[in-house]
C-alpha cells in the first residue's frame, strides 16, 4: 500500500510531504513549512490560543493529514512527469502543501463557542477556510499575493464548485488547486476506514442541516444507511467526472509507473466501494 494511505500517522505524513518538497527544491528552507505542520495539529488538538479542538469524526485531523499527502503526491507527480514543460516553483508547491493542511480550517470552533460541534459549520466551511488562511499567511508575512493563491486552491476543495470560474493567477496556481482539490477526494476515500466513517459524515450533515436551516441538497440523506447506499454512485457517477472534467485528470500523476501503471488511490478507493456494496 501507497506509504500516503498505509500510515496516517502525524509524524510520517509530515515527514513524507517534507521530503517530496526537499527532494525538488534542496536549497529551499522548510522550517516554516514544518512549523505549519505543527501549528496546525495543535489547532486540531486544541493546543492553540483561540480556538477549541476539532470535535467531529469524519473531518478530523486524520481527515487533513490524509488530504494532504494526496495532493503532496499529486505535486511531486505533476514537477516529475509534467511533459508539457511547465513545473511548480518552490513557492507554490509550498503553498499547495500549506492549502491542504488548512483547507478544513474552516471547520474550527473559537474559544467560547458553545454552541453545537464543528459540524454546524459544514455548508461554508470552505469560505471560512479561506478566511483563516488569509489570516494564517498574513501573520506569517507572506505577500497578499501567496492568500489570494492559496485561497483560489482551496476553493478547489469546494463540493460541486465549478473551477472554471475561479480566477487563477497564472496556469501553475490552477493545477495546484486541481492537486489539492483531487487530493481532498483521493485522501479521504482511499482511507481503509472510510467505509466505517461514513455514518460519521451523516452526522456531520445532520447537525449542519440543522444549525444552517437552508442545507445544499447534497447533504440531504434519509438515514447514514442511506448515505452508505449512495457512496458507490457518488464515486461512480460524480467524482470521478469531477476528477476528470473539473480538476483536470490531474490524478493520473500518482500513478506508478506513469502514466499507465496502477493508480494507488485509484485502487484503494475501488476497495472501499466493493465494501460499501456489501454494507449497503
Amino acid at each position: 500500500m501507497h506509504p500516503a494511505i498505509q500510515d496516517s500517522s502525524f509524524d510520517s505524513i509530515k515527514s513524507y510531504c517534507i521530503g517530496l518538497f526537499r527532494n525538488h527544491f534542496p536549497q529551499e528552507n522548510t522550517a516554516s513549512l514544518e512549523r505549519s505542520f505543527d501549528h496546525v495539529r495543535n489547532l486540531f488538538e486544541g493546543k492553540a490560543p483561540g480556538f477549541q479542538p476539532i470535535d467531529i469524526r469524519f473531518h478530523d485531523l486524520d481527515h487533513t493529514l490524509r488530504v494532504t499527502a494526496a495532493t503532496t503526491t499529486l505535486l511531486d507527480g505533476f514537477q516529475q512527469f509534467n511533459s508539457k514543460g511547465l513545473k511548480f516553483t518552490a513557492q507554490t508547491f509550498r503553498l499547495g502543501i500549506l492549502g491542504a493542511l488548512l483547507h478544513d480550517s474552516g471547520y474550527l470552533k473559537r474559544t467560547g463557542d458553545t454552541i453545537g460541534t464543528c459540524a454546524k459549520f459544514t455548508k461554508n466551511h470552505v469560505r471560512y477556510s479561506c478566511q483563516f488562511a488569509d489570516r494564517y499567511l498574513a501573520e506569517l508575512d507572506f505577500p497578499m499575493a501567496a492568500s489570494l493563491s492559496i485561497q483560489n486552491m482551496i476553493q478547489c476543495t469546494g463540493l460541486g464548485v465549478d473551477t472554471r470560474k475561479i480566477q487563477f493567477w497564472s496556469e501553475e496556481e490552477r493545477i495546484a488547486g486541481y492537486c489539492m482539490g483531487s487530493g481532498d477526494y483521493l485522501g479521504q476515500m482511499a482511507d481503509p476506514h472510510y467505509p466505517d466513517k461514513l455514518s460519521y459524515l451523516y452526522q456531520e450533515f445532520c447537525e449542519s442541516i440543522a444549525f444552517d436551516k437552508s442545507p445544499s441538497p447534497s447533504m440531504v440523506f434519509e438515514s447514514a444507511a442511506d448515505l452508505i447506499r449512495k457512496t458507490p454512485g457518488f464515486w461512480r457517477n460524480y467524482v470521478i467526472g469531477f476528477l476528470k472534467n473539473q480538476l483536470g485528470y490531474v490524478y493520473i500523476f500518482a500513478s506508478n509507473p506513469y502514466p499507465d501503471g496502477p493508480n494507488p488511490f485509484i485502487d484503494a478507493i475501488e476497495v472501499n466501494i466493493a465494501k460499501i456494496e456489501k454494507m449497503a
